[in-house]
């Protein structure tokens, strides 16, 4: 590919505090050979009146904007899918529209791609909390099948947002985020394209922007069905993986403990959420709990009859065994 073109897809949602300072950054790439696809996903707000208003500020970029407007609000997963749909580009790079990018994240990530011939392309990135900034390194796992071990350890994160990803892993292996599972699309969709990815490579530059503030985003805000969501998401991946490489099985089990029991310790103070991710997460095997993150099972033993029970026991019989 001597010259690669890049589809750069922006879901659009309650962003009205956050999209202007991310469709301007989109507008201002450096690199030429792009379109941008923005989905308003039936938006309540008015985040598409100010998408409108700032495109008119860039009259050189209007011949490359293609904006659909969904007929009823889909979510995140199905508007995404929607954009990958309508992607004529090389690659794709999907950008959340409360962040924004580098201008010239585009033009570094095209140059790893050609320099690297990988398939899907990881820039570093920054993220944004009220008080303070963390930089966020990517590991440099080129194999696939490691990289899959990575994020289903919690070793890599299983975002889209920020990668450079061949736009042919979707329509030749027809990949797709499952209508209605949001909340952990990412993690439906990422591991299967890495599966069919023939390299993976990184651009060790912060030119992607996460904005963790918005109240809005799936990652700020709880329920029930979004952490079910979660939980699906995961056994989405347990399938694909069941037909396509067994031997990610066991770690698929730890990661989808590693879920429930994080559904289970977010839930703690929403009573009847927090018995129903309990009882699901009793029926987790002892040596998977233990290779899970350590502030889950830290709040699993926690709240764990049995453990506890178990913990003064112990504790009894070493005051008995100090006082005699």
């Amino acid at each position: 590919m001597t010259d690669i073109k890049v589809s750069i897809l922006l879901p659009i949602y309650k962003v009205e505090n956050y999209v202007e300072r991310c469709v301007t950054s989109v507008f201002e790439q450096t690199y030429e050979n792009i379109e941008i696809i923005i989905v308003n996903d039936c938006t309540p707000d008015k985040s598409m009146d100010i998408v409108m208003e700032v495109l008119r500020r860039y009259p050189s970029v209007s011949g490359k904007v293609t904006i659909i407007a969904n007929t009823q609000n889909e979510g995140i997963s199905e508007t995404r899918n929607i954009a990958v749909n309508r992607a004529t580009g090389d690659f794709i790079l999907f950008v959340d529209s409360d962040d924004w990018i580098d201008r010239n994240l585009v033009c570094r990530l095209v140059a790893k791609q050609k320099a690297s011939n990988a398939d899907i392309v990881s820039t570093d990135y920054i993220i944004h909390y009220d008080s303070y900034e963390e930089n966020i390194l990517n590991t440099d796992i080129e194999s696939p099948k490691e990289l899959i071990k990575a994020i289903l350890t919690n070793k890599e994160y299983y975002r889209l947002w920020g990668r450079l990803i061949l736009t042919s892993l979707y329509r030749d292996n027809n990949i797709k985020a499952q209508k209605g599972i949001d909340n952990g699309d990412d993690l439906q969709v990422f591991p299967q394209l890495i599966f069919f990815s023939n390299k993976c490579s990184y651009l060790h530059e912060f030119l992607y922007n996460y904005d963790y503030r918005n109240p809005y985003s799936y990652s700020n805000t709880f329920s029930h069905d979004k952490s079910l969501q979660s939980i699906k998401s995961i056994e989405t991946l347990y399938d694909f993986f069941a037909i396509h490489d067994r031997s990610l099985l066991n770690v698929l089990e730890i990661k989808k403990a590693d879920i429930i029991l994080s559904c289970m310790r977010i839930s703690v103070a929403r009573k009847e959420s927090f018995k129903y991710f309990a009882r699901l997460a009793s029926s987790i095997k002892w040596k998977n709990i233990f290779k899970c993150s350590v502030v889950n099972v830290i709040a699993f033993l926690l709240h764990n009859r049995i453990f506890i029970k178990y913990y003064n026991s112990i504790l009894s019989k070493l005051r008995a065994k100090a006082r005699g």
